[in-house]
């Protein structure tokens, strides 16, 4: 039968491992999601300055579904690396000095230690350096969704810069005056 101590040691453990495995996902997930939002927000930008609403919509799809992709891809892969009730043990009996008394209960060889209220497994949440990623990524959709653009106009005319259209007008003034010789207009003409 067992004892209620291992049943809570085991509900702990469980917990811890959780933990543990949303800590990596989250650590592994930072880069990609940065990386499809930078991405997906410069389609954002590219396609509501080239083309209409529909479009745009299609780039709201395509990244939200890489998004759900990295991150399934990458939960699949944190999975293999869970960490085992055996290893958390370890890892408690080393932050809390338990001298192996939760690997030789677990091994039927000594009784189970009482359960502590606090369980120390040497691990704290960053937040700082959890959510950063998450507000970067979402800035960049945002920014690409809200950042006002106007659409290109197809039968606009491009004008010259004052300078060059001054430019011309000198050199022209000069061709009929004859004062520089007819190479060097040529030349600048060129440039």
């Amino acid at each position: 039968m067992n004892d209620p101590r291992q049943l809570q040691w085991e509900k702990r453990a469980d917990q811890i491992a959780r933990r543990i495995t949303l800590a990596w996902w989250l650590e592994k997930l930072t880069i990609p999601l940065v990386v499809i939002a930078a991405t997906g927000a410069c389609a954002l930008l590219f396609l509501r300055k080239q083309s209409g609403q529909p479009h745009v919509d299609q780039a709201w799809i395509f990244t939200g579904a890489a998004l759900i992709i990295a991150a399934v891809v990458i939960w699949y892969h944190v999975q293999k690396r869970r960490e085992s009730r055996a290893s958390v043990y370890t890892r408690i009996e080393s932050r809390m000095q338990l001298q192996n008394s939760l690997s030789a209960a677990n091994a039927g060889v000594t009784e189970w230690p009482d359960v502590p209220d606090e369980i120390d497994y040497g691990h704290r949440w960053n937040w700082k350096r959890v959510t950063a990623p998450l507000f970067a990524s979402f800035l960049f959709l945002l920014c690409g969704a809200l950042i006002p653009i106007t659409e290109i106009q197809p039968d606009t005319e491009v004008n010259e810069p004052h300078s060059w259209s001054a430019l011309d007008d000198d050199l022209a003034k000069l061709s009929q005056d004859e004062a520089v010789e007819e190479p060097y207009i040529e030349e600048m003409e060129k440039r």
